[in-house]
């Protein structure tokens, strides 16, 4: 039996997904450890990922404003 073309690109897609999911949580904890090993203090990395998704959302409006604006 065949999978259809959109089954099997919800196929796909998804597990780009679930991959993306698992690489970054591991990366992160990557850098939370290595942070952690060079001497950073538990509160200067919890500031640390604050600034990362502060910028993370700043990113977000201003790519949809861009986005809004040029189409």
């Amino acid at each position: 039996m065949a999978v259809s073309t959109s089954v099997r690109n919800y196929m796909i897609v998804t597990l780009a997904y679930w991959g993306f999911t698992i690489t970054d949580g591991a990366l992160r904890m990557l850098v939370l450890l290595y942070f952690n090993q060079i001497g950073y203090t538990p509160l200067q990395i919890a500031f640390l990922f604050l600034f990362y998704e502060i910028f993370g959302i700043v990113t977000n409006f201003l790519g949809g404003w861009i986005g809004s604006r040029l189409g």
